[in-house]
């Protein structure tokens, strides 16, 4: 899961909730790409959102990081995210055997909250 804090700072970026919907997903890339995915390898998304109606706002946001056929996604409305984030996303991608075999263990995952 990851939340809209930029890779190496301690703080939510600023602008509210589309700001931080496009952190959230560009800190998803991030780990992606350390595992030579894409958004295309997502299988499954999990959104909690502080407030359910800023769901119009997240969604179009997430449309512009994935294309169809999206995957599979569930939502829901919580309180208490990390650090006072509006939107957490979780999210499943698979990995061909023959992908994973190339991936460096050695290297870090990404820093990112």
């Amino acid at each position: 899961g990851q939340i809209g804090i930029p890779p190496g700072e301690a703080n939510l970026v600023t602008g509210g909730i589309v700001a931080e919907a496009e952190q959230t997903l560009k800190n998803i890339g991030q780990v992606l790409a350390h595992f030579k995915l894409g958004f295309r390898d997502i299988v499954k998304c999990q959104v909690m959102l502080t407030d359910i109606s800023e769901w119009p706002a997240f969604n179009a946001v997430y449309k512009t990081f994935f294309v169809a056929p999206y995957p599979a996604r569930s939502a829901f409305a919580g309180s208490g995210l990390a650090f006072g984030a509006r939107v957490e996303v979780e999210c499943v991608a698979v990995i061909s055997s023959e992908a994973l075999l190339q991936v460096s263990f050695r290297k870090p995952v990404p820093n990112i909250h």
